[in-house]
């Protein structure tokens, strides 16, 4: 049993119920006040949450001499040992914390109202009702029933917005933590590792697990689905939050740029994994074409706001993934993988072309390929061993004047005529 779809069944179906009989009691006038006053509360729950989340990530942390955010991005960044992923954590924890003060003021202002508003609606209803000697007739409690169960759906609507949200949202950052690219390392180590464990460590473990899968379940199940598909816009609206650089961005948005990292690093990681020398003599791109193909897939199903944000994180993820490939110069709204594909082709080409049919203008061409690409420039670099053993001396030389030609137009910048000089040997 999925005790987080338990859990959000209850968390729907009570207020429901608890509406229902407390309306039976107030009848109609006040269970029409009562309603007013929660929608209300959700309105100034709404617009005050993203004020008090901010003046909490802003409060001064006692005796560390710097605000909360700072703090935890300190923290965080010393526990990946420097690497500064701050473009999409901290946006994440402003984000998190203001859809669970959104749920507190919520709760709170409901309290409020209710000991004190409706005391008062009490009074002034109750008091018109016994000066005119009127009786509470029984329709008027059913209808009350009535409006305090769409009272107690809309706090569960309201309530369960957040929680679903969030349920769904942690459960895709499990499931992407298990499928990053060292996940089948990590597991061979802890196989080797638990067999000096204790007995209640190990069901530790196996209850850690436990819980990954109630999270990662969650969304798959019908109760997910629904909720998603009802309150997963409104949920979004909800967790937007402006960043040190002015852009909104959303939870689910974050969560997208996350998961896009994460399945890129393993296209990547396999592009890692090719034998350039067998493909450099053998011309079969296939595995090649296979990989640029998803990359372009999985950067077809992100978002603008996820763009962004991998762009950013490309350099300090790649550092982090300890990836095969530098990514640090790609931009992903401009990069077209597949048009990669086609210049390593070309190199091929240039490889098995006849040298006394090749020019120095042969040789240009195929260098400022490389080296205005974006992916293509860090793969030939990582295997240059390889490219070097596909060329003739002749076209060698040819490469090397090529290089000063485009040094001496400086149509590139100097870290990529280096890195050309460095593939080639020249």
């Amino acid at each position: 049993m999925n005790y987080l779809v338990l859990a959000m069944i209850v968390l729907t179906v009570l207020p429901i119920v608890a509406g229902f009989l407390i309306g039976l009691i107030r009848g109609i006038k006040r269970s029409v006040a009562r309603a007013v006053t929660i929608v209300l509360c959700v309105v100034a729950a709404w617009l005050l949450c993203g004020v008090v989340s901010n003046a909490v990530l802003n409060a001064e942390m006692p005796g560390q001499g710097m605000v909360v955010k700072e703090y935890l991005m300190q923290q965080l960044t010393e526990m990946m040992s420097g690497i500064d992923l701050s473009d999409i954590i901290l946006p994440f924890v402003q984000s998190l914390v203001k859809v669970l003060m959104f749920v507190i003021l919520f709760w709170a202002l409901q309290f409020l109202t209710w000991i004190i508003v409706t005391p008062i609606c009490s009074a002034v209803f109750r008091g018109k009702d016994k000066r005119k000697g009127k009786v509470k007739p029984k329709r008027h409690r059913l209808i009350g029933s009535v409006i305090g169960a769409v009272q107690g759906l809309a706090v569960a609507l309201v309530i369960c917005m957040v929680f679903s949200g969030m349920f769904t949202q942690v459960g895709r950052l499990f499931a992407m933590v298990q499928d990053l690219p060292q996940a089948e390392q990590t597991a061979e180590t802890y196989e080797m590792s638990s067999e000096d464990e204790t007995a209640p460590e190990g069901e530790g473990s196996e209850a850690m697990s436990e819980v990954l899968e109630m999270f990662s379940g969650y969304a798959d199940s019908g109760v997910g689905k629904f909720y998603q598909s009802l309150t997963g816009k409104p949920f979004e609206w909800l967790s937007s939050v402006t960043t040190d650089k002015g852009d909104t961005v959303t939870l689910p948005g974050l969560v997208d740029s996350m998961e896009g990292v994460a399945r890129m690093a393993r296209e990547v990681v396999k592009m890692g994994e090719i034998d350039f020398a067998a493909m450099m003599s053998s011309g079969d791109f296939s595995d090649l074409k296979e990989i640029l193909g998803n990359l372009d897939a999985i950067k077809g199903d992100l978002s603008e706001q996820a763009l962004e944000t991998i762009n950013g994180l490309l350099q300090p993820m790649s550092e982090a993934l300890d990836l095969p490939i530098d990514l640090s110069s790609l931009d992903l709204n401009t990069v077209e993988f597949a048009k990669e594909g086609e210049i390593i082709e070309n190199l091929y080409g240039y490889t098995q072309a006849n040298a006394e049919e090749l020019t120095v203008e042969d040789a240009k061409d195929i260098v400022k390929q490389i080296g205005e690409s974006q992916l293509i420039l860090p793969v030939v670099q990582s295997a240059s061993e390889d490219i070097t053993s596909s060329l003739t001396e002749e076209q060698t030389d040819f490469i090397s004047s090529a290089i000063d030609s485009i040094e001496e137009e400086q149509s590139l910048s100097q870290d990529k005529i280096d890195a050309l000089r460095d593939i080639f040997g020249v």
